[in-house]
C-alpha cells in the first residue's frame, strides 16, 4: 500500500467534480462511532478537502483512497486518534 501527502489543492485535482464517489467521515476519539460510505459527488467532498489539516492519498492494487483529516497526523500509518477522518473511495 503506498501512502502519499498531498497538498489541499493537489487533493481537489484527484478527480472531476462530478464524478461519483463513496464518502464515510469517522470520529477516531470513538471508535464505536462508525458510519457507512454514502454515494456523493466530488464537489460535494471539497469542503472536508479545504477543513482539513493532513490529506493523504493511499493506494493498493484494489482501490484508491483520499483520506481527510481535522487534526495534524505527522506518523501516518500511525494515527493520533484526535478529530475526524473523512474518507473518499473512487473508482479505478
Amino acid at each position: 500500500m503506498n501512502y502519499v501527502l498531498m497538498s489541499v489543492e493537489d487533493a481537489k485535482k484527484l478527480a472531476k467534480k462530478d464524478a461519483v464517489v463513496l464518502v464515510a467521515v469517522n470520529d477516531l476519539e470513538d471508535p464505536r462511532a462508525v458510519n457507512s460510505f454514502t454515494k456523493k459527488k466530488f464537489l460535494e467532498c471539497e469542503s472536508m478537502i479545504k477543513e482539513a489539516e493532513t490529506v493523504i492519498s493511499v493506494c493498493d492494487d484494489f482501490i484508491k483512497q483520499l483520506r481527510c483529516y481535522t487534526e495534524r497526523q505527522d506518523n501516518f500509518p500511525d494515527l493520533r486518534l484526535k478529530g475526524k477522518e473523512g474518507v473518499i473511495l473512487f473508482r479505478q
